[in-house]
């Protein structure tokens, strides 16, 4: 649900779905990159990182991996 909220352009209420989800499934490393995707969305690539490094510390070798290294390549222009 929250990703629908998300793609609809409703950040507040994606994050108050995402922020329910963390409480249920909290080591589930795909609702941070869905969260990371939203703040990316928002142009707010600080907590975009944040997010992508807590999906990186549930699951070191999946997706959020390469995630956060496109993220770094786009801020330093590379």
């Amino acid at each position: 649900i929250g990703e629908m909220y998300s793609m609809a352009g409703a950040f507040d209420s994606a994050m108050t779905w995402y922020d329910r989800t963390i409480k249920i499934t909290p080591e589930n490393p795909q609702v941070y990159i869905d969260i990371a995707y939203l703040h990316a969305r928002r142009n707010d690539m600080v907590k975009a990182e944040f997010y992508l490094n807590e999906a990186l510390k549930r699951d070191p070798n999946g997706p959020a991996r390469e995630l956060l290294r496109r993220l770094m390549a786009s801020k330093t222009g590379r």
